[in-house]
């Protein structure tokens, strides 16, 4: 949690994560927001200054969440290769108990970053991918700068599988889980011998 929000700040944000489960992002606004919470939207502007800040600071959660999820999912595991596996697993995972957390981190704005060689940020769930496959790559004998492009390969492909999951592919969930896990050994091995 954010450590200079208010208890009040905080009962806001986790009213507004639950709208965005149930209808949407689209769907969310302050004055639905102060309905939820029996408050006048007027209120709301006296702890968060627009509709943007907010869904920034539910962006900052769910990212924290991403983060914690992704390293319990690989604190276990021994070895480099199990850990990528799990980590892009994780990712699947996380997306698939609560598909609003797609939307809040992936459809909320613009990356902050200018330049492709801009580095994720320290402690970010995209950081950690990187570091686990910069071990990935060492382990195999590849240069630890192979793992910004390894991260961005890997992180597409689960990228992209939320999507398809999500969307075009909905009503095949299940029958896609044995391709995505195959899918995700098929990208690490494709790298390492690559």
């Amino acid at each position: 949690m954010d450590k200079d929000l208010s208890q009040r700040q905080i009962a806001i944000l986790g009213a507004a994560r639950k709208l965005i489960q149930a209808d949407g992002l689209a769907a969310l606004s302050l004055r639905h927001l102060a309905r939820a919470l029996n408050m006048k939207a007027p209120s709301l502007y006296e702890h968060f200054s627009s509709r943007e800040v907010l869904l920034a600071h539910v962006r900052r959660q769910e990212e924290r969440a991403l983060r914690d999820h992704l390293a319990e999912a690989i604190a276990p595991i021994p070895g480099p290769f199990e850990q990528a596996v799990s980590i892009l697993r994780g990712y699947l995972d996380f997306f698939e108990e609560r598909a609003d957390r797609f939307e809040i981190l992936f459809g909320i704005s613009e990356t902050q970053y200018k330049d492709i060689s801009d580095a994720p940020a320290e402690g970010s769930s995209y950081h950690l991918l990187v570091e686990t496959m910069a071990d990935l790559a060492e382990a195999h004998g590849h240069p630890a700068t192979k793992a910004g492009e390894w991260a961005f390969i890997a992180w597409s492909y689960v990228h992209g599988a939320c999507v398809l999951r999500a969307g075009y592919l909905k009503p095949l969930k299940k029958e896609l889980e044995p391709f995505l896990d195959a899918g995700i050994r098929t990208v690490i091995r494709g790298m390492i011998s690559g």
